[in-house]
């Protein structure tokens, strides 16, 4: 190899080097830009879920279409994936419950707009419930 031809390849490294160098500099330039936008101050949705490192949902956060009038509904579930803690409310009234909810092992609160259903709670044990206040009518 002569010296000519090994400047003309000295000469096309250098050309891709400042390429490369100028996409690399756009690239951090893009990337600052981005970063630096403010970040958005409102998050809306419907439902937001949360899930362990296993991918089983833990949590969940939004409105319920089961619920009256589309209430609006938390829940926090076990390890196995059941309810353990149920906070909702809707048009009629409003529903917290702690316990193997689906099992029927649970103690619930709730409180309703109807003045003939009031508030009250219950205990429930294997899907009956064992203790009731006010006692039903």
């Amino acid at each position: 190899m002569n010296l000519e031809q090994r400047v003309d390849r000295l000469e096309k490294s250098l050309r891709r080097w400042r390429v490369m160098f100028g996409v690399a500099t756009l690239a951090a330039i893009v990337a600052s830009v981005i970063a630096a936008a403010p970040a958005p101050r409102t998050v809306e949705a419907e439902r937001f879920v949360v899930k362990d490192r296993a991918g089983k949902v833990r949590a969940e956060f939004g409105v319920n279409p089961k619920a009256d009038g589309g209430g609006c509904t938390i829940e926090i579930f076990d390890a196995t994936g059941a309810s353990i803690i149920a906070v909702g409310v809707d048009e009629g009234g409003a529903l917290v419950g702690v316990g193997d909810i689906a099992a029927g092992n649970s103690v619930m609160l709730w409180s309703s707009k109807d003045k003939d259903k009031g508030a009250g709670a219950s205990i429930q044990r294997g899907g009956q419930r064992v203790w009731v206040a006010p006692p039903a009518k």
